[in-house]
């Protein structure tokens, strides 16, 4: 999504300098090695309450923490960790807003990038693959609206798992959705803003649909963001049918969290259709 708001800045000079006004929020992660660690080779890390270290290659971390690894050097963006695995409550998060102008003295020299003051509120806040519950609070106090990327054909697959749910159920069809998320709204329940739907043939797999889907909902993003008017998809933006479940398990196309024997072939008590979807 960030290579996307690089590459229409690119191209449109009018837009507004969107790389000095992006700020990301995302979920621990392995940290990124620092200066000094990319020199010597050398790394550590906690886990199960037991220190790690040893000499981890920095392509490592890379691939532990793409998010932040992208915006500290595609960036470089201000990247503000949730530090708790389950809860942004429980983490105590309150979001920052890092954008400051530049001193004076860059002003007087003309250098720094002219960018918001520091209360200013943002224009939109962008959910994608978030694994946290973001309360009304939060909402709130954006004070910008909200929009979600979910990979699937909503209302199908509301869950933890679109991408995997739509293969595992061997779906001829398959996509993303660009929604809103608004206070006291049901999960992946928000009003459609813009979708787009493709074919899937059964001899994919995950290697080639996780792709294919991804790039769907990048170019579903450029469109909403870039292309006309925001304001007028969000206004003009499709109530999404069949939110009458009181419970997310209670509906039949509920793509769940996965958990570890959801990939395991048990012979015994799968249909053949199962075991391929699992498969693929």
């Amino acid at each position: 999504a960030y290579d996307v708001f690089r590459t229409n800045a690119e191209k449109n000079p009018s837009l507004p300098p969107s790389a000095s006004c992006i700020e990301v929020v995302c979920p621990p992660h392995q940290r990124i090695v620092d200066d000094d660690e990319k020199n010597t080779g050398s790394s550590s890390s906690t886990r199960g309450g037991k220190k790690r270290s040893g000499g981890a290659h920095p392509s490592y971390h890379q691939h532990k923490a793409p998010v932040f690894h992208h915006c500290v050097t595609e960036g470089p963006l201000a990247v503000h960790e949730v530090l708790h695995q389950k809860s942004m409550k429980k983490a105590n998060f309150v979001l920052p807003h890092l954008v400051v102008p530049p001193s004076p003295s860059d002003a007087m020299s003309g250098e720094g990038e002219a960018s918001a003051p520091p209360s200013a509120p943002f224009d939109v806040a962008l959910v994608v693959s978030f694994r946290y519950f973001i309360s009304n609070a939060t909402l709130q106090g954006l004070g910008a609206p909200c929009i979600n990327l979910h990979p699937s054909l909503l209302p199908r697959y509301r869950g933890a798992s679109p991408i995997y749910s739509t293969l595992r159920r061997n779906e001829h069809t398959g996509g993303a959705s660009v929604i809103k998320i608004v206070p006291s709204e049901k999960m992946d329940c928000g009003d459609v803003l813009l979708q787009e739907q493709f074919p899937v043939a059964l001899a994919e797999d995950i290697r080639s649909y996780m792709p294919h889907v991804l790039s769907t909902g990048t170019a579903l993003l450029d469109k909403v963001l870039f292309t006309g008017s925001f304001h007028d998809y969000w206004n003009n933006a499709a109530v999404q049918l069949d939110k009458s479940h009181t419970k997310m398990n209670e509906d039949p196309f509920h793509a769940p969290l996965l958990r570890k024997e959801d990939s395991g072939l048990f012979w015994e008590k799968m249909s053949a259709s199962e075991c391929f979807g699992t498969f693929r």
